[in-house]
């Protein structure tokens, strides 16, 4: 798929003197759709007509918001023409799809986009013109595959021969050579150090490009059932692997995260008088009011939610964190790039957590910044056990990412991703709502402290979806004067090793003395 975009002030086309579709300020996109183009390519095109930044913000810096956060229209002209081929001087038209089958793809295209802008801000046109046709001066000429390993692969090759490692960091060193290799991809180059106590992360390696993070589209059946089926199952575990991070779109009712986040809104003056504030930014620490004309179903207990935790992390995983946060109006500092864990966690999944935005998260209103691919890195990462952000000179070896995450969608992440909470310069509040599951395996020693009122209905809804709750019942007015005690522990428990040697001349004189 191929796609023109036009920055324009107003845009119309004319047929015969009439005009058949025009917009104001927005986007005119010429569209090419080819042989082979499926779902991801749709996917692709949409995300980007949406978020490129083509417009200055409110201070006048340029590039900085894009379609989506303008709410700006858009008209979609379908142009084959774009798929032109020219050996000579006539074009050629092979490659791109037929009209019935184009159209159908084309459509889709038209659908998505007004999911995020609604129906009357996107204009839809196919007609016999223009005729858009690409050419360019400098023609590469295809190389020969080379016979030979590439050279950084040779280079990142010797030391792991040469160096003695122990077994289990020679498989994952292996493991990253193969990731590597076969999944035809290059953006990864890896040096492996000199060491015995080599434990390889991407912290090791130079990240050449920055990825878009993957977005999954439930169909209307994947929402009635509460399951992912084979081809979003697939892109759940697709993007969390590769990139720890992945949006789920348009699974929550709007209409109750607006009820919510009237209320929470509400909050923040008398809450700023104790708030904790994360990094010393605008941006505090403030958990949901949990009333049951506020505990939701589908924000609490969402079965697309506990089906991506579910694949992720394996069956029965266990829910024992709710909490939020909200970034401030006028905000002008950022958080620093950090993990939410500052021990020595596994090096496998498991800990993730959803993020519930309450209003559309755009980078206007300081949607939080990621680091897709960083969850796969280690506690020694970061620059000390009691400081969780991450050593300045490793951030050049990966790309950030500050996703439009639209109302009613959630950011579902790796808990070691590396992120960080921005600015908000807007005049909203933006809240949010996170809720974090572990492995069934995982010995973690925190439970959530949830009101008696709403214990019953939060816990079932989580059961029902294969999730065990970690609760422990409390008074509402106990809840409301501890929700945003800043004390919680993702660590987990120590294993139990054998019972220490008893001593029998003790513990028979201790006897006596009973």
């Amino acid at each position: 798929m191929r796609a023109i975009i036009q920055r324009v002030t107003s845009a119309s086309v004319t047929v015969n003197g009439n005009v058949v579709s025009k917009i104001g300020k927005g986007s005119l996109v010429l569209l090419g759709i080819t042989k082979g183009d499926q779902a991801k390519d749709v996917d692709f095109i949409v995300r980007k007509i949406l978020n490129t930044r083509l417009w200055p913000d409110a201070s006048g810096k340029g590039w900085a918001t894009s379609l989506l956060s303008n709410k700006y229209e858009v008209l979609v002209v379908s142009q084959f023409t774009l798929y032109a081929t020219l050996k000579g001087n006539k074009p050629d038209f092979h490659a791109a799809l037929k009209p019935d089958e184009a159209n159908t793809i084309y459509l889709e295209v038209l659908n998505r986009l007004a999911k995020d802008l609604s129906v009357d801000h996107v204009k839809a046109l196919v007609n016999d013109g223009p005729v858009t046709i690409q050419i360019e001066s400098k023609v590469t000429e295809k190389e020969e595959p080379s016979k030979e390993w590439p050279v950084q692969f040779q280079q990142w090759i010797k030391p792991v021969v040469c160096v003695a490692l122990p077994a289990s960091s020679l498989c994952k060193t292996q493991n990253h050579l193969l990731w590597t290799l076969f999944s035809g991809s290059q953006e990864w180059v890896t040096s492996a150090r000199k060491t015995n106590t080599y434990k390889p992360g991407r912290s090791e390696m130079q990240h050449t490009k920055t990825r878009t993070v993957i977005e999954v589209f439930p169909t209307e059946e994947e929402k009635a059932t509460g399951r992912f089926q084979s081809h979003n199952a697939q892109k759940v575990l697709q993007g969390m692997n590769a990139d720890g991070i992945v949006i789920l779109r348009d699974i929550i009712d709007p209409a109750h995260l607006d009820r919510l986040n009237e209320v929470m809104v509400a909050e923040i003056p008398e809450m700023l008088k104790t708030a904790h504030f994360n990094f010393n930014v605008r941006n505090i620490q403030h958990a949901p009011p949990l009333t049951p004309e506020l505990t939701f179903e589908d924000i609490y207990a969402n079965p697309l939610i506990c089906h991506a935790a579910t694949l992720y992390l394996g069956p029965q995983p266990k829910c024992n964190f709710i909490s939020g946060n909200t970034a401030l109006p006028k905000g002008h500092q950022r958080q620093p790039v950090h993990c939410d864990l500052n021990f020595d966690y596994p090096s496998f999944p498991f800990y993730a957590v959803c993020y519930i935005p309450l209003i559309d998260s755009t980078p206007e209103v300081g949607g939080t910044e990621f680091w897709p691919g960083t969850h796969v890195t280690t506690v020694a990462d970061q620059r000390n056990p009691d400081l969780y952000a991450i050593r300045e000179e490793l951030l050049t070896f990966s790309g950030p990412q500050q996703p439009v995450v639209p109302k009613g969608s959630v950011v579902f992440r790796d808990m070691r991703l590396w992120h960080a909470g921005m600015p908000n310069p807007s005049d909203l509040n933006r809240c949010m709502l996170g809720m974090a599951f572990c492995s069934q395996y995982y010995r973690t020693r925190s439970v959530l402290s949830v009101p008696d009122t709403v214990y019953d209905k939060m816990t079932e809804g989580l059961k029902k979806n294969g999730i065990e709750p970690l609760f422990k019942k409390i008074t509402e007015e106990e809840y409301i004067n501890g929700k945003n005690a800043y004390s919680f522990t993702f660590e987990q428990d120590k294993e139990a090793g054998p019972p220490p040697p008893q001593d029998k001349d003790k513990i028979a004189q201790m006897q006596k003395m009973m």
